[in-house]
């Protein structure tokens, strides 16, 4: 860069330094941000419902890894199946075993109690 260049940049920027703006431009500023400061501090229900609603799940979830609810191989099992299940597969068409090899299955294999 030449020192001519560097002489006009340099004036260039001693110009921009005393530059300032309207008050007008300045007071329209600043009334932006008073209202934008005044809308942030608002709380909106959306915001609040979000937050019940993760509140609700992280409790759920922590609630269940500590004490997860019975499944029904925990269970006795008379109450395994409820009284419509029962029905259901008392009901249920049941083909007799064919095959030598389901037979001796069948017949010697223990259920899981």
């Amino acid at each position: 860069m030449t020192d001519h260049l560097k002489d006009e940049l340099v004036d260039l920027y001693r110009q921009a330094a005393r530059e300032r703006s309207s008050s007008s431009i300045d007071a329209r500023i600043l009334d932006a941000a008073e209202r934008a400061s005044k809308r942030r501090g608002r709380f909106t229900w959306p915001v609040g419902l979000a937050a019940a609603a993760a509140l609700v799940l992280l409790v759920g979830t922590h609630w269940h890894a500590i004490d997860p609810s019975p499944s029904a191989a925990h269970l006795p099992r008379s109450a395994a199946y409820t009284d419509s299940t029962s029905i259901y597969l008392m009901q249920m068409d049941v083909e007799h075993v064919s095959s030598p090899v389901a037979q001796y299955l069948t017949a010697h294999t223990a259920p899981n109690d």
